[in-house]
């Protein structure tokens, strides 16, 4: 059985629209190079915090942007999984990186 003549413009026109339609946002979007910085900063840290209540362990998630100066992060209590989560600003120090981040509860 052949295909209706009129089928296959259909087809061709749903076979060139689909990568378009697939890729969303992203198609020709910007994703700037990872600094040697953002490498050795970005991650996740685990310790013991000294608090009122005693020693708490606890997770941070960090991740800075240096082009753009922005630093954000989570910081997980392990105990009572309380999150709490920041954003910021940091400096590039001569000595070090300095990181300030608003923490909201």
């Amino acid at each position: 059985m052949r295909p209706l003549p009129h089928a296959r413009p259909a087809l061709t026109a749903a076979l060139l629209l689909l990568p378009p339609a697939l890729s969303g946002c992203a198609w020709g979007a910007y994703f700037p190079a990872i600094t040697p910085l953002e490498r050795q900063v970005n991650g996740v840290y685990e310790g013991e915090g000294n608090g009122p209540t005693g020693r708490v362990p606890y997770r941070l998630t960090l991740g800075l942007v240096e082009r753009d100066g922005r630093a954000s992060g989570s910081l997980v209590n392990l105990e009572s999984r309380k999150v709490y989560a920041g954003s910021g600003s940091f400096k590039r120090l001569v000595d070090g990186t300095e990181i300030t981040l608003l923490i909201t509860m």
